[in-house]
């Protein structure tokens, strides 16, 4: 009698089942696991023993229950990914659906988070459903690098988004500062023409007040454009945040006191401190409209010093995130409505608003002044429980004064002696706008000038050249077409270094730093009242005396 172990179907069935074993582990050397799904069991015929190393489940213990209570989320591969899982798990057991692919996110018993990519193949007998026969594949590292990737993009897409409204915000607010120049400069100049007693007067003074409102909406709109650019200096966070805090008291509904928790001996960061104080006053008038004026609530206003030596921070503002080092972190938290998803992404979008009256410029004038600080915003906010807004600036002030090495403010000192007669001549007057330059010229022969004027740049050159050597003064737009007033104002260096200048622009004075290095320059922001005009004139004039 032959050895049933020797016949040919016991080597065959041997041979299968060592191809088996060696198939299996191979697999489990690549990190995959294979599984044999049965139903009737509600269990598994067989399950590699890498899924233990993947949920933290022992293979003996393991059951369609134990597993269903891992899974997070599932996300099926399937020809119809739209549809529901409750219906795809249907349309396999009918047998549409023979091929199984999905992703799964799962909560291992170590608590971390894993995710897994199976892939399996349905098995029937007598059209009914019984099993599956499958691998696993940790894809963990890959979904991590997907989530990172996809996060990255999206916030690159909101910085674009951003610039793209920085910029039109920027070219509008340019354009509305020379319509209002025209309006509160024509209002003052009337006004200046009637009797005190006139009742037309009190009419023009509330078309300056309503141009000056709007001029600080223009502020707000160029802050948001990056256009405010800052004058550093080495600025102390807990000194601003208090300084600040005693403006606006008074301002904010008795409902939203304010508490100030402060950190002392703070290092110094280099910052400008108008734009810093801004910034704490709007984040202040943001936290009092989010608690509302129908329940109590309370603001706190801190400073401190963040400490982070390993990785990135996280922030919402600059895209990318902060480097690693010190921050000092300047953090105003509010007991109000807490903040949405939808409206936490629009949340520094212009113009966008959730408060009926209000304009929506203030948290967009924070986001452009804290970007023009190298710095950054971490929030945290949840619906119900109210908002923290925290500025990390980075410490260090290099290369700017500290405070106590500022002088006094021009026309500080009451002792200083009267200034001289007011000097008359031809003075060039070069602005694009003829608004803006109508006025100018209007204010200019009212205080006993002789004006000529230029449309751009390079007429601004032609009739300087025409006429140097009546010219004692030029008033020049920085920004015309063609040239601007940074190269109308280097051409006459040329040929008369010491012709007393005055820059106008709506931007901020920091735009023009290195042509204020030449004492016969000075600057003059849009809009402007005719008093200033003359002021600034006066003063380049008499520098040069």
């Amino acid at each position: 009698m032959t050895d049933s172990r020797d016949s040919p179907f016991q080597r065959l069935a041997t041979s299968a089942h060592d191809r088996e074993q060696l198939y299996l582990r191979a697999l489990a050397q690549a990190g995959i696991v294979a599984y044999k799904r049965v139903i009737s069991r509600s269990g598994y015929d067989y399950i590699g023993e890498g899924i233990t190393q993947l949920t933290g489940v022992p293979v003996e213990e393991l059951t369609d229950e134990i597993w269903r209570s891992l899974l997070v989320e599932v996300y099926p591969r399937v020809e119809a990914p739209d549809m529901s899982i409750d219906y795809l798990r249907q349309e396999v057991i009918a047998g549409r659906i023979r091929q199984w692919r999905a992703d799964y996110k799962i909560l291992a018993r170590d608590g971390t988070i894993r995710w897994l990519a199976d892939a399996s193949v349905e098995l029937y007998e007598d059209g009914a459903h019984v099993g599956s026969l499958g691998i696993l594949q940790d894809i963990t590292e890959r979904k991590v690098a997907e989530e990172e990737r996809l996060k990255l993009e999206e916030r690159l897409l909101q910085a674009q988004q951003l610039e793209s409204l920085g910029a039109l915000a920027g070219g509008i607010a340019h354009d509305f500062n020379n319509i209002l120049g025209g309006i509160l400069g024509n209002a003052e100049l009337a006004r200046m023409e009637l009797p005190a007693d006139s009742p037309v007067c009190e009419a023009l003074r509330g078309i300056e007040a309503a141009a000056e409102r709007a001029a600080e909406l223009t502020g707000q709109m160029l802050a948001y454009a990056g256009k405010a650019r800052p004058v550093r200096r080495a600025t102390d966070l807990s000194t601003i945040a208090r300084e600040a805090v005693r403006f606006a008291e008074a301002g904010l509904p008795p409902n939203a006191p304010i508490a100030l928790l402060t950190a002392v001996g703070l290092p110094l960061v280099s910052a400008d401190p108008a734009q810093i104080r801004q910034i704490v006053l709007n984040l202040l008038l943001n936290a009092a409209d989010a608690i509302g004026a129908s329940s109590d609530g309370l603001i706190t206003v801190e400073t401190s010093l963040v400490r982070h030596a390993q990785g990135p921070i996280e922030c919402v503002l600059p895209v990318e995130s902060l480097p690693a080092g010190d921050y000092v972190a300047l953090g105003v938290r509010d007991t109000g409505s807490g903040i949405d998803l939808p409206r936490l992404d629009r949340l520094f979008d212009p113009f966008y608003t959730t408060k009926p009256h209000h304009r929506g410029l203030g948290l967009a004038a924070v986001w452009g002044l804290v970007r023009a600080h190298d710095g950054g915003i971490r929030i945290e906010t949840r619906p119900g429980d109210g908002s923290f807004f925290q500025i990390l600036l980075p410490v260090g002030a290099p290369n700017v004064q500290s405070a106590q090495d500022f002088g006094p403010l021009s026309g500080a000192d009451s002792s200083a002696p009267a200034p001289p007669p007011r000097p008359t001549g031809l003075v060039l007057v070069a602005d694009d706008d003829e608004i803006v330059r109508r006025l100018t010229v209007q204010v200019l022969t009212r205080a006993g000038y002789r004006t000529c004027e230029a449309h751009d740049g390079r007429h601004a050159i032609e009739v300087f050249e025409e006429r140097s050597d009546e010219i004692v003064a030029a008033v020049l737009d920085l920004t015309m077409p063609v040239l601007d007033g940074r190269k109308v104002l280097a051409h006459i260096r040329q040929h008369s270094p010491h012709l007393p200048v005055v820059l106008v622009s709506g931007y901020h004075e920091s735009d023009v730093t290195a042509c204020l290095e030449d004492p016969l320059v000075a600057f003059l922001k849009k809009p402007f009242r005719p008093a200033a005009l003359e002021e600034a004139l006066d003063d380049v004039l008499h520098r040069c005396a």
